[in-house]
């Protein structure tokens, strides 16, 4: 259930525009009052958490069409990388994975490079995870033009070194 079906759920005004953090902060008061106990740091850390985990869906939502899918033929992976330039991304660079062409937002793999290479959301199995670092360490700097918009996507699959 998102902060605001949760926010409507427990009685609370409709908080079209608001940020999800701050519906977050008004759930915890409104269930805090309700059960006549003080906000924990706890209970603020869950509506934090939640509120990211929405941004984040919310960024696969806005930048899925704007991505590069780089097919196993090009990057030598049993996967297909998307890239991406920086656009309005409120993260640092990332590369996504998912097992075929026609993936869904959902089914993308989140993958941050900087300041080491890690999953960030979804999962990816340990020999997967060893390919594709192997693959970013070849490439890094590439896609790091690319998302600094240093490069164009003509000039990224140029530039692209497939792993071996």
């Amino acid at each position: 259930m998102t902060l605001r079906e949760r926010a409507t759920s427990v009685g609370l005004p409709r908080t079209q525009n608001n940020p999800p953090h701050f519906v977050g902060c008004l759930v915890v008061r409104y269930c805090c009052i309700q059960e006549r106990k003080r906000p924990t740091k706890y209970d603020k850390l869950d509506v934090m958490i939640e509120s990211e985990q929405q941004t984040i869906a919310k960024d696969h939502e806005d930048d899925f069409y704007l991505m590069a899918n780089l097919f196993p033929k090009r990057t030598g992976l049993p996967f297909v990388v998307w890239v991406s330039n920086r656009g309005r991304a409120r993260h640092d660079v990332r590369v996504k994975v998912a097992r075929g062409p026609k993936a869904q937002s959902s089914d993308l793999i989140s993958v941050g490079i900087r300041p080491f290479i890690r999953v960030i959301e979804g999962t990816l199995d340990g020999s997967d995870f060893d390919l594709l670092r192997r693959w970013i360490e070849l490439n890094f700097d590439t896609i790091l033009q690319y998302w600094n918009e240093e490069i164009d996507t003509g000039d990224l699959m140029d530039a692209l070194r497939p792993i071996v």
